[in-house]
């Protein structure tokens, strides 16, 4: 297989379920060369366990070709990080868990990577709105509804049926050659900041930010029922300067906007307080933005084993329980259907230097019996 689909999600089966779906009807030309990786954030409530019984049911040619993972350790947009550490093709493709890509776009993605294999550019389209029209072909580099980045729509860009560079796009979308991924922050938390960040740090690098035309795909924004998730400003503050002070940034806007009140109608948002965002990108610029203090990593070792001594009385009590001494009955779908969900699903995130604790532990944690 050549292309991992990945996307991260939270309470959003119905949005995974027509992504994924609209992949399969769609874009059936090339199924046999995709992989399916989706990153959860709440696995276990209702939505959760959908998905993963929708994931241990994909299969192409090559067998199952989907993969569930548990986020238990990341929380926030940035996780889709874990989707180019899953991923076992070299080309990746990320999506919001609500997202269609026009037919035929993804073929031409895997042809644009074969005759350049070694790419080392982030990868976009345009995003179109719900009539079908061209609703952005970029972003522009300034603040606009508390975020970095304003839609731009260009229709010049599209004119020449070329690629063409861009400083900055929504990452509703995007795709990159997996060993050419520079990666988020591990620092970030939240919902948003790598808008902008990402884009920058390939600039650093020496690499570019572009968008292919023929790469149009559209994002479900309206929520009736609102977000599940928590989506607070300050998480999102301190994304930025996280990511600014990693890259070396001045990070004079970011404080100047957060701590002017937003008036604009439906985006309204009081002021933080400028001495208390100095104070924090004080904090944050003296700090390794990378890597996980001594203290916080032996605070966190002695919270795994505690954790391991709670799981193994369980584990005890649940040995010596009259119940444990009955032999349940299983028909043969079940029995098959347990088999197929132990080859797709991981409970744990890979091993990352953020959380390299023991592996002893994280085998033990993810063990914990169901009931």
């Amino acid at each position: 297989m050549k292309l991992t689909i990945g996307m991260s999600c939270y309470d959003d089966y119905d949005g995974v379920w027509f992504t994924i779906q609209s992949i399969l009807m769609y874009h059936s030309e090339c199924v046999d060369d995709i992989n399916f990786v989706v990153i959860d954030g709440n696995p276990e409530s209702s939505h959760g366990k959908a998905c993963e019984q929708l994931i241990s049911k994909l299969k192409n040619k090559h067998g199952n070709n989907g993969l569930y993972v548990k986020n238990v350790s990341w929380p926030g947009t940035a996780s889709r990080d874990y989707i180019f550490q899953y991923a076992k093709t070299p080309y990746v493709l990320v999506v919001d868990s609500h997202v269609q890509i026009v037919p035929g776009a993804i073929k031409k993605l895997i042809k644009y990577y074969d005759k350049q294999p070694d790419c080392k550019n982030l990868i976009h389209g345009p995003l179109l709105d719900g009539a079908g029209n061209t609703f952005a072909t970029e972003m522009s580099p300034e603040w606009d509804y508390n975020m970095y980045g304003k839609w731009l729509v260009n229709p010049d860009r599209l004119k020449l049926n070329k690629e063409y560079e861009i400083e900055i796009m929504g990452l509703g979308l995007f795709s990159c050659v997996k060993s050419n991924w520079l990666g988020f922050n591990k620092k970030f938390r939240g919902f948003g900041g790598e808008e902008g960040y990402i884009h920058k740090k390939y600039r650093k690098a020496g690499h570019k930010s572009v968008a292919l035309p023929w790469l149009k795909w559209n994002h479900r924004f309206t929520r009736p029922r609102g977000v599940p998730y928590q989506n607070e400003y300050i998480d999102r503050v301190k994304n930025y300067l996280i990511g600014w002070n990693e890259l070396g940034e001045d990070t004079t806007e970011i404080i100047d906007y957060y701590s002017t009140s937003n008036t604009q109608p439906g985006q309204e948002r009081e002021a933080i307080n400028e001495s208390d965002l100095l104070v924090l990108q004080d904090k944050l610029s003296q700090t390794k933005l990378n890597s996980v203090a001594p203290d916080a990593l032996a605070e966190e070792h002695r919270q795994l084993r505690a954790r391991v001594i709670e799981l193994e009385m369980k584990l005890m009590e649940l040995a010596f329980s009259p119940e444990s001494n009955k032999v349940k009955e299983m028909s043969l779908s079940e029995y098959t259907q347990q088999t197929e969900r132990s080859t797709n699903v991981l409970e744990k995130p890979p091993t990352d230097p953020v959380k390299a604790i023991e592996d002893s532990f994280k085998q033990k944690l993810i063990q914990e019996p169901q009931g």
